[in-house]
């Protein structure tokens, strides 16, 4: 049985070297905020689940998905026509948290409307360095900036035509450790990102889920998902897309898996 990490928290880990291995950790949740007519402001909650107190900074940037999942910075015409930060105010704009402790973020609209109908986004970005009592008893070598600890996507969305998926087509394939990857085609269509998880149905019955945000700029994205074996039993391996609330299929695709 697969049993594939589901992200609930945005939980990412750098490396500083204080003599023994330590690990700065920032948390937030929820992944991500969409402001609409309906909803003017998000709150997000920020843990530091390290053993070390931590300085964090929040800040804006903008970013384009790439097909693959992954994000490149956006170009000067593309924030000018797209990004969602002039519209958009943090508060607090720094935090200082003790190992353990959580504290709220909240993300607000604030000026005129956009104007253009669409969507607009750009992503919140917290920035964690260890608290500056800790920073001096460290090597002189450590760099002061850690640089962008997390970033997730702020949306405003301004009457976009609704998003709509398909799934192009799926495919086994085998990675240098000699375990499988399921290899998945999204096609998506719309000025709306679309919003849910793709959800696979194993031959001998288990299930796994994993969360999809489909950005309006990717017609076409790709998903490599390690399985974490080198075989599956036989029978038939579905797919399908199911859409953020909801619990019907959106799209469902299937392989058959033939005799080992």
């Amino acid at each position: 049985m697969i049993h594939p990490a589901l992200a609930i928290l945005a939980l990412v880990w750098i490396g500083l070297s204080l003599g023994s291995t330590a690990m700065a950790q920032i948390a937030i949740a929820p992944l991500a905020g969409v402001l609409d007519e309906d909803t003017s402001k998000v709150t997000f909650r920020v843990t530091n689940p390290s053993a070390r107190e931590l300085d964090i900074a929040l800040g804006w940037t903008d970013l384009q998905a790439l097909p693959s999942g992954l994000y490149r910075r956006s170009t000067a015409q593309e924030r000018a026509f797209a990004s969602a930060a002039p519209y958009l105010q943090v508060s607090p704009a720094t935090l200082r948290l003790a190992p353990g402790d959580s504290a709220l973020v909240t993300v607000q609209r604030r000026g005129k409307a956009p104007f253009r109908r669409g969507e607009y986004r750009s992503h919140l970005t917290l920035t964690a360095t260890y608290a500056k009592a800790l920073m001096r008893k460290v090597s002189a070598s450590l760099p002061i900036d850690m640089g962008i600890a997390v970033s997730i996507p702020l949306i405003i969305e301004h009457r976009p035509k609704a998003a709509s998926v398909n799934l192009s087509s799926i495919n086994l394939s085998r990675n240098a450790d000699g375990l499988l990857d399921l290899n998945v085609e999204i096609a998506r269509q719309g000025e709306a990102t679309w919003h849910g998880h793709l959800q696979a149905t194993l031959p001998n019955g288990a299930q796994w889920q994993q969360p999809l945000r489909l950005f309006p700029e990717t017609s076409i994205n790709l998903r490599a998902i390690p399985l974490g074996v080198s075989a599956l039993p036989e029978g038939d391996l579905t797919l399908t897309l199911i859409k953020r609330g909801g619990h019907d299929p959106i799209a469902i695709k299937t392989v058959t898996i033939g005799p080992p």
